[in-house]
């Protein structure tokens, strides 16, 4: 199954890799802290993005870059001195935020809860712009595939398994020969069948998943095409095996 798929992909492949066109759109949260919303594109994209929104997950960042070569894709990556979450001043105070949680009221209003922010009330409008900021740079797509890197031992396929994460119900697969943070999250039956017939780890979203503030939720409730692709810190290959069958999911439906 994976031979077929794999040389699938190579005749999918552009012939030719491609250096991306780069625009930086500098974000100012306050007159001292700004976020980098980049964005890189291929030459020929069209209808489908990367989104990488975690500074400090390189691994992903890495295959990204790559694949934006390879692919007629844009990738946006918020670049924002390495880390994780995104903090900035205000006032006497500081804020801080998951940018993958910023995309609904009470998202927001969690993630700015849980970080070191003391004012939220004060601060959710800042956070909301920014949330748009991000959703219009991704708005000429209508497939998202996000990137992201885990750290072993923490949540995995199997966490969804146990668990209602990704809403009552959730389908989930479990391929045994594969590492179990390595998985795909979707949003759509048609992405679920697909990568449990190709051997991938992969769980569903459902309609009555919690509403985090993820992009996900937001992509599932908009009507965006929605892939995320989950690996362990370094498993390059891996996470580089995973883009490709989502670009060939991707590939499938049209």
């Amino acid at each position: 199954m994976r031979l077929l798929l794999a040389l699938s992909l190579i005749c999918a492949l552009p012939a030719l890799a491609a250096e991306p066109d780069v625009h930086r759109q500098v974000y100012p949260l306050s007159a001292a802290d700004t976020v980098h919303i980049t964005r890189y594109c291929h030459p020929e994209a069209a209808g489908v993005f990367l989104f990488h929104p975690h500074d400090n997950e390189y691994t992903a960042k890495q295959v990204a870059l790559e694949a934006v070569r390879r692919y007629p894709v844009c990738l946006i990556a918020l670049e924002h001195h390495g880390t994780r979450r995104i903090s900035f001043r205000f006032g006497e105070s500081y804020a801080d935020f998951d940018p993958n949680r910023i995309y609904s009221p009470q998202g927001r209003a969690a993630t700015l809860s849980d970080g070191l922010n003391e004012t939220a009330a004060h601060t959710a409008a800042h956070t909301a712009a920014f949330a748009d900021a991000v959703l219009n740079a991704l708005r000429p797509a209508d497939f998202i595939i996000v990137l992201h890197n885990n750290t072993d031992g923490a949540t995995n396929i199997e966490s969804y398994a146990l668990d209602p994460l990704a809403g009552t119900g959730a389908p989930v697969f479990i391929q045994p020969q594969h590492d179990e943070d390595d998985y795909f999250y979707v949003t759509d039956p048609r992405a679920f069948a697909f990568f449990k017939h190709h051997g991938f780890n992969v769980v569903q979203q459902t309609e009555d998943v919690a509403d985090d503030g993820s992009l996900s939720v937001y992509a599932a409730r908009h009507g965006i095409g929605y892939v995320n692709i989950e690996t362990e810190y370094g498993h390059e290959a891996g996470q580089r095996d995973m883009l490709q069958a989502a670009w060939a999911y991707w590939q499938s439906l049209h």
